[in-house]
């Protein structure tokens, strides 16, 4: 009796192991045609295949500013003409208003700014250069009197100037004492050409035009004319035709051989 209890325990426990070695050992569902069409096991779980994680959504590109103040004056001008479609809505005028008001104290900052950053860069200040205030201007222009002075006096040590008239021009008769009176105040040397001619009380010495103005390409161009000839350039410096007045003949002649284009405004 003892011994067919101890075969008893014995069989168990080699059911146990047999049946945690067959689960184990359990086939896969693939393996089933070997097993023979008559063997059911459950198939394995098919694990879900990865999914790739949503793509983020496209963010919008940020405006640029042209693109930002291009809308702020749509709106301006959207409510504008909802104002004058509806003049007698408060709320149409008033948005209007306030909007406007909006683009006023822009403005009225940037140019607060601007004047801040002027005075504050010198490099950037160009009434350095050319003073608008009333003491700095006096003085920048008793400093630009004196350079054209020295400029006009040493006129004859580069430049030929000449001065084209014709006898019958009333012009001509007016100007003719104003460009003596040039050439007598600094020492100019003026070769005085008549293209008829007859000749100008101021300029008894005046030469007939056999060429001249043909030679520097004026045969089109009016009178009175003044030029001037480079002879260190070799070429010809066109200062004004009709009447100028003396001023106005100095500061070209100045401006025209002295100061850069572009450095005077």
């Amino acid at each position: 009796m003892r011994v067919g209890k101890n075969i008893l325990i014995l069989a168990l426990l080699w059911l146990v192991s047999a049946g945690a070695a067959a689960a184990e050992d359990k086939p896969k569902w693939c393996d089933l045609q070997k097993l023979g069409w008559h063997f059911y096991c459950d198939p394995d779980a098919e694990e879900p295949a990865a999914q790739p994680p949503p793509a983020p959504a496209a963010q919008p590109a940020p405006k640029t500013a042209r693109e930002r103040v291009a809308a702020i004056r749509e709106e301006l001008e959207e409510a504008r003409a909802e104002m004058v479609l509806n003049p007698r809505d408060p709320a149409a005028v008033a948005r209007y208003i306030a909007l406007q008001r909006q683009t006023l104290d822009r403005a009225s900052d940037v140019s607060d700014t601007w004047r801040r950053v002027i005075w504050q860069s010198p490099e950037l200040d160009y009434s350095l250069e050319r003073p608008v205030g009333t003491m700095a201007k006096r003085t920048w222009l008793d400093q630009r009197r004196a350079a054209e002075d020295r400029t006009i006096r040493g006129l004859n040590e580069r430049y030929g100037v000449f001065f084209f008239f014709a006898s019958n021009c009333v012009y001509c008769h007016a100007f003719s004492p104003i460009m003596r009176n040039f050439a007598d105040k600094y020492g100019v040397s003026v070769m005085a050409v008549s293209v008829d001619g007859g000749t100008l009380p101021e300029w008894p010495e005046a030469v007939r035009d056999t060429g001249q103005m043909a030679r520097f390409g004026l045969s089109e161009k009016p009178v009175p004319a003044v030029v001037l000839y480079d002879t260190k350039a070799n070429q010809l410096i066109e200062v004004g035709y009709g009447v100028l007045s003396q001023q106005d003949l100095e500061e070209r002649i100045f401006v025209l051989t002295q100061v850069e284009i572009g450095h005077d405004y």
